[in-house]
């Protein structure tokens, strides 16, 4: 197929989802106080009941594998169909997935604060959709989808096609980028939190059942799958994943991040778009009327993004930064960058946080109380 039918065909879809693309963006800045300032109960809790709906969705996906096959054989296949399977029962849809889905429907029991007051997405003309607090972290639903749909695709390149993980990781920029599905074509963002979910999903996908600790196991004994290892958002959730730190673009530029792109960046970010200027001009009126008042001086936002500069620091020496982290943070941080990217194995992206203790399942019960207050149970 020519690039040029590619690039129609690309457009097409683009016209037909477009209205859908609020569905696909997340406003990680005007609620961002608020979220910040959530009980760690609440944080907890809502974590908790997110952990436990993904372990539930796993586990139907192995139950569905062990009625019909024997995991030794598939275990041991240059594609076994446990991926799948668990990809299809916790993502699988166009728009969104199934766990998504779940977080953001009314009685799941998570708790998400409407957004209102400045509209800082305003010159879009399309509803972003409210963040929520995942452990500790400031993370759009959207998020999620793309860990487990996406994240399978790059994993499927990588690990099943054998693709060198860079021209992987090319690939999935090229998904937020001019002819993309995901960002630039249907919402006018590149979202560079979009491609670190996609590579913590790569993560996710090569601890199911490979390294020393995988989340699903093969019974020899009996043939069957279990989940040996419940997985826990909080060792994959990073300040990666918050695009008010790993700010998005509102024009092409295409990576890796170079000690060339940041200067091409800094150029070419003083002479910004339409839509960059607005959002710049809202995020200061958003700063002047919430983030610099007395009793919130103590979180440090600043009036540009990312608003937590300071958090660029602990992403911009990761693996293959260079390929999820955005040019914002490159520029914007004196800290010691990463711009290699080596083979990825199995293991945990997030070795230290203070939701370790996470059992499965926890115990957290969904309450709602339609006051808004934060009546929670454990």
């Amino acid at each position: 197929m020519g690039e040029h039918l590619k690039n129609l065909i690309y457009i097409s879809i683009a016209f037909l989802v477009g209205g859908y693309s609020q569905a696909w963006e997340t406003d990680n800045i005007s609620t961002r106080v608020q979220l910040l300032k959530q009980s760690e109960t609440l944080v907890r809790h809502n974590l908790y009941l997110i952990n436990d709906q993904s372990n539930e969705m796993i586990e139907a996906a192995i139950n569905h594998f062990n009625k019909k096959n024997r995991c030794e054989e598939d275990s041991k296949s240059n594609n076994p169909k446990i991926y799948a399977m668990v990809k299809n029962t916790m993502g699988g849809g166009f728009i969104s997935g199934a766990l998504e889905d779940w977080v953001e429907e009314s009685d799941s029991g998570v708790k998400i604060p409407s957004l209102k007051g400045v509209d800082i997405y305003s010159v879009f003309h399309w509803n972003p959709e409210p963040p929520m607090n995942l452990a500790g972290h400031v993370v759009g639903t959207d998020k999620l989808g793309h860990f487990i749909d996406q994240g399978f695709e790059l994993f499927s390149k990588y690990k099943l096609e054998r693709n060198d993980i860079k021209d992987v990781l090319k690939y999935s920029e090229s998904t937020e980028e001019t002819f993309g599905m995901y960002g630039l074509l249907p919402a006018g963002i590149k979202s560079y939190g979009d491609l670190a979910a996609n590579f913590k999903g790569l993560h996710f996908y090569l601890n199911l059942l490979s390294g020393k600790d995988p989340h699903i196991k093969c019974n020899i004994k009996n043939g069957r799958y279990y989940l040996a290892k419940p997985l826990n958002w909080a060792d994959y959730i990073d300040a990666s994943l918050d695009e008010g730190v790993n700010c998005s673009l509102f024009h092409s530029m295409e990576g890796p991040v170079t000690p060339a792109l940041e200067r091409m960046y800094l150029k070419k970010s003083s002479d910004i778009n339409s839509q960059g200027k607005s959002f710049r001009k809202n995020l200061k009126k958003l700063y002047e009327e919430i983030y610099s008042l007395p009793e919130n001086k103590e979180l440090k936002l600043n009036n540009f993004c990312p608003v937590e500069s300071r958090k660029c620091d602990a992403i911009l020496g990761l693996n293959c930064a260079a390929y999820t982290v955005s040019p914002q943070c490159f520029t914007s941080s004196s800290s010691t960058r990463s711009y290699s990217c080596s083979e990825i194995l199995p293991g945990y992206p997030v070795r230290k946080h203070k939701y370790k203790s996470y059992q499965y399942p926890s115990g957290a019960v969904k309450v709602i109380k339609h006051d808004g207050t934060e009546a929670l149970k454990n």
